[in-house]
């Protein structure tokens, strides 16, 4: 799997444990593991909503991230 790939499955794996997962949120947890910023972070995010994995609601300057299915696993690419 790529890097990318369990980076994906880790933000997964924390939106779905919590529930849901605010983006700066998020950040600090990966930061605590990798190193990553936040445009890398917001990129990833992206993916996992476009490969319909998470919903994305901007609520006031916060993204609120949410698992749209607890089924869903991702396969390397």
């Amino acid at each position: 799997m790529s890097t990318k790939r369990r980076i994906q499955q880790r933000i997964l794996d924390i939106v779905r444990e919590n529930g849901k997962a605010e983006d700066k949120e998020l950040l600090e947890l990966l930061k605590k593991e990798i190193e990553i910023s936040y445009s890398e972070l917001l990129n990833l995010i992206m993916y996992l909503e476009i490969e319909g994995f998470v919903d994305v609601k901007k609520q006031k300057d916060n993204l609120i991230v949410t698992p749209k299915s607890t089924t869903k696993k991702i396969v390397s690419q």
